[in-house]
C-alpha cells in the first residue's frame, strides 16, 4: 500500500481514537467537576476511577477479540463498530439519568459499560492498524493514535467541562 493510500486510513484511525480519547478525558478530568457541580460528595468520586479498570484489564479479553470474528462486518471492524455503538448507547442512557439520590449505581454501571466498550474497541483498533498500515508507515499510525487520543482527551476533559454550564448534563453526555 503506497503512502498516498495510507493517509485516508491514518485519518480514520485518528478519528476513531478521538472518540476513545473523549471518553478517557471525560473520565480522567471531566466527570469529577461535573459531578461535584451536581452535588455529588467528594468522597463518592473515588469510585469514578474504577471506570479505568477496563483499560487496565483489556489484556484479559484481548485474545478473544483477536481470535473471534463476528459474522458481520470484518474481523476487526466487527468489534470496533459495535463497541463504538455500545459506548454511545451507554452514554446516551447516562444522559437520561442526572446524578442524584439513587442514580449513582446506575451511572457507574453505564460508565463502566462505556469504558468497557472503549477498551475493547482500542484492542481491535490497534490490531486493525497493525494489519492495514505498512511497516514503513507505522510511525505515522502511532502519531495518528496519540494525536486522536490527545484531541479527544482535550474535548472530553476540557471543552465539555467548559461548556457544561451551557449544555447541562444531557447535552454534555450527548
Amino acid at each position: 500500500m503506497g503512502a498516498q493510500r495510507t493517509w485516508p486510513l491514518l485519518l480514520a484511525i485518528a478519528l476513531a481514537y478521538v472518540s476513545l480519547g473523549a471518553i478517557l478525558g471525560f473520565v480522567q478530568g471531566g466527570i469529577a467537576p461535573v459531578l461535584r457541580s451536581q452535588g455529588v460528595a467528594l468522597s463518592a468520586l473515588r469510585w469514578v476511577y474504577a471506570l479505568y479498570l477496563p483499560f487496565g484489564l483489556a489484556f484479559l479479553w484481548a485474545p478473544l477479540v483477536d481470535s473471534w470474528r463476528w459474522p458481520w462486518l470484518g474481523r476487526r471492524t466487527g468489534w470496533i463498530v459495535p463497541m463504538q455503538w455500545g459506548a454511545v448507547l451507554a452514554l446516551a442512557a447516562a444522559a437520561l439519568h442526572p446524578p442524584g439520590p439513587g442514580a449513582w449505581g446506575l451511572l457507574m454501571a453505564l460508565g463502566l459499560a462505556a469504558t468497557l466498550a472503549a477498551a475493547t474497541m482500542d484492542v481491535a483498533l490497534d490490531a486493525l492498524t497493525v494489519e492495514m498500515i505498512p511497516e514503513a508507515q507505522r510511525t505515522w499510525a502511532a502519531a495518528a493514535k496519540m494525536g486522536g487520543i490527545s484531541l479527544g482527551s482535550v474535548l472530553g476533559g476540557g471543552v465539555l467541562v467548559a461548556l457544561y454550564s451551557r449544555l447541562g448534563w444531557q447535552g454534555t453526555l450527548a
